[in-house]
């Protein structure tokens, strides 16, 4: 056995009249070895997925060559391998068991790929990042489905990955919000609210594309560093030399956002003056934005854009203001907070800080993230204000703060190492390796503060109230003033920035939506269309328009999209 997963999830549990089976359980097997099988080293088709719903008494072939597994919870995708480099990727949906596996559907070319990763799947929506080997550094598409998981439409180009994980993040408490550093190839061409326009591939492309099979490696499932994404990918691989590396790479690399779900992408405006109150001066029409840091190039393991789903709205990163991420040691990075999903960013620290939310986002803790220390700082207010505590007589370097799963307590727990480094080694500058003594845990508990509890919940927007009504979309953020958002108008309710009071573990905030009429901002174009630089959907070939009116082989299929089929 190379792979496995349960073939239930809390979705399918839940189905009436699907045709989930509790005790099943998928494998990936070889039944032409025997005893123990190592992990493979290449793709084989002679490795199947299997699948039992009797604890193996008995087993049933799910799908010939299927290698890896990446199971979520509406979908399973899985690699099937067509030769020992490359894979095709199929879909199989709950509603199915996990059966009825279908071929991943996308625009005509970027079937050629030497991996992918499953990178969010909300709303039964599948956002799947797809390596794109004709640049040697590593660079992907981003796709996302319809409804039903297997037909993909474009939505980024050149986004890129680093660390075994791809630059991409989750607003987790705002509908439609993602955050993505890309390779932009337009650099210093101002603000560009399609970013996801695609190269214009050749039929030359294709033909080397094919004559270089052999120097793409093969996909593998493994692990992520983060913990959003499914990765079914090995890492260090040799990249076609079809394409030059990415001319000046690292110099090339912008952080872009979208608020309506992949239909366009834009920068992110920086914000109009530091933590001191000092002008910045950078706008986007210039050239200059915010630029946050993620996996990529990331040795100082610098803290990744944060958000959770109880804290609505806000956001915590690091990042550099700029025409450019700057991933030099010595940049002067700062740690940045929006309230309102990203759309308006503060500066709350000079240096990269760690962080965590606590008490739905009533409550922020953070502490230096590259150099030890002695205090951290916590705000009632949203970053507005933060507020120093010593947490320690000596420096540690503080590695993690944590918090229960749904970020409502006010308990927190800090974990790190004390810093045994001498007055020399931190004179050395950057290059210096940091010196860890022993290994060092504090716990905070800021109830003991005494905060008083929040008031007027039910009567929001009123003076005497602790909280107000909002409605993220109403500020402009798709370009027009509509506050209409995916068929319908939001609006929370959310703790004034200047309350200073606890909202307390039992506190259930109020969503109130109201359906309205879609606007262009909520559509993305369809499968085998792509925006252009002015925004509009233009068509591409698809090679399997043909076969509509009846199913097609294995074969067919190949021949459509390849030129060619394989035979064992």
């Amino acid at each position: 056995m190379f792979d496995f997963s349960w073939g239930t999830t809390t979705f399918s549990a839940q189905l009436q009249g699907s045709k989930n089976v509790e005790s099943r359980i998928f494998i990936t097997h070889d039944p032409e070895l025997k005893g123990h099988q190592k992990t493979r080293e290449r793709w084989k088709q002679s490795v199947h997925l299997y699948y039992s719903d009797d604890f193996f008494k008995t087993q049933k072939n799910a799908l010939d060559a299927g290698n890896s597994i990446v199971m979520t919870n509406h979908y399973m995708f899985v690699a099937k391998a067509i030769s020992s480099e490359n894979v095709k990727i199929h879909v199989s949906r709950a509603e199915e068991g996990f059966l009825g596996f279908r071929l991943a559907r996308m625009p005509k070319n970027f079937h050629i790929t030497d991996h992918f990763t499953v990178m969010d799947t909300s709303e039964k929506s599948v956002f799947l990042y797809v390596s794109d080997d004709s640049y040697v550094e590593p660079i992907g598409n981003l796709f996302i489905s319809d409804g039903l998981g297997y037909r993909f439409t474009h939505s980024l180009e050149n986004i890129i990955k680093g660390g075994g994980a791809v630059d991409f993040e989750t607003i987790e408490s705002m509908d439609g919000t993602f955050i993505a550093n890309r390779y932009d190839m337009h650099h210093n061409s101002g603000n560009n609210k399609n970013a996801g326009n695609l190269r214009t591939i050749t039929e030359e492309d294709i033909e080397e594309g094919e004559l270089n099979q052999a120097e793409r490696s093969r996909m593998s499932n493994s692990g992520s560093m983060s913990k959003k994404q499914s990765i079914t990918t090995k890492d260090g691989k040799k990249r076609s030399n079809r394409l030059v590396s990415a001319e000046s790479f690292n110099e090339k690399i912008k952080t872009y956002i979208t608020h309506n779900k992949g239909s366009s992408w834009e920068l992110i405006t920086a914000p109009a003056e530091d933590m001191k109150g000092k002008a910045i001066k950078c706008f986007i029409e210039d050239g200059c934005s915010l630029h946050l840091q993620m996996y990529t190039n990331n040795e100082q393991m610098l803290a990744p854009p944060y958000s959770q789903e109880s804290s609505i709205g806000i956001v915590m990163a690091v990042g550099t203001i700029g025409d450019k991420l700057d991933f030099d040691k010595a940049a002067r990075r700062g740690t940045f907070l929006s309230r309102d999903g990203g759309v308006n960013w503060s500066e709350v620290a000079k240096i990269p800080l760690i962080y965590e939310f606590g008490d739905h986002g009533g409550l922020l803790v953070a502490a230096p993230n590259t150099q030890s220390t002695t205090q951290i700082r916590y705000s009632w207010n949203e970053g507005k204000t933060w507020t120093k505590l010593r947490v320690s007589e000596d420096p540690v370097f503080i590695d993690n703060i944590i918090i229960e799963p749904k970020s409502t307590s006010q308990q927190f727990v800090i974990y790190g190492s004390y810093d045994n480094s001498t007055d020399e080694d931190k004179n050395a500058g950057y290059d210096v390796k940091r010196t860890n003594g022993n290994d060092i845990m504090i716990t905070l508990d800021f109830a003991g503060l005494h905060e008083p509890t929040c008031k007027g919940a039910d009567e929001p927007g009123k003076e005497n109230s602790d909280f107000e009504l909002w409605s993220p979309h109403d500020d402009g953020r798709h370009g027009s003033n509509d506050k209409c958002f995916l068929g319908m108008h939001v609006t929370y309710i959310r703790r004034k920035q200047d309350s200073e009071c606890f909202n307390g573990e039992e506190f259930e905030r109020q969503i109130m939506r109201v359906p309205c009429i879609c606007t262009k901002a909520d559509y993305e174009c369809d499968m085998n269309f792509v925006k252009n630089k002015g925004g509009e959907c233009e068509k591409v070939p698809d090679p399997l328009n043909r076969f509509s009116n009846h199913h097609i082989s294995e074969k067919e299929e190949d021949c459509a999209l390849e030129g060619f089929y394989f035979i064992s």
